[in-house]
């Protein structure tokens, strides 16, 4: 029986100890300053643009249009995979973060083959 449980208790450590506690850093609130398509600025509401990243792996993003979607997140090297859990169709979508700086976020994304950057500053 203590052999057991020492068993579990070294396990249950272990987990523990793999689990990374490192904070992201995209955690925060976000709103966009500059939205630029092949380097030509959009002309679009920018405080429409809105990225809220949680601890627990959550996100929100709300744009223009009315356009919202949530769900869950994550950060790997330089990349951001998000997946939209409102859509039961929606598929993981992967955008890079090329820096971040000074509470400033940049995200380089493709639309429709055109690269997109979204500059953002922490709220």
């Amino acid at each position: 029986m203590i052999k057991k449980l020492l068993v579990l208790s070294s396990l249950l450590l272990f987990f523990i100890a793999c689990q990374r506690n490192e904070a992201s850093p995209v955690i925060g609130k976000w709103e966009a300053i500059a939205l630029t398509e092949e380097a030509i600025p959009l002309e679009v509401d920018l405080s429409k643009i809105q990225f809220d990243f949680r601890p627990n792996g959550r996100y929100d993003f709300r744009s223009t249009l009315k356009y919202h979607e949530a769900g869950i997140y994550k950060t790997q090297s330089n990349y951001l995979f998000t997946t939209d859990t409102l859509n039961a169709n929606a598929i993981e979508k992967m955008v890079k973060f090329e820096a971040i700086q000074n509470d400033t976020l940049l995200l380089i994304m493709k639309k429709e083959n055109k690269e997109r950057k979204i500059t953002l500053i922490r709220k």
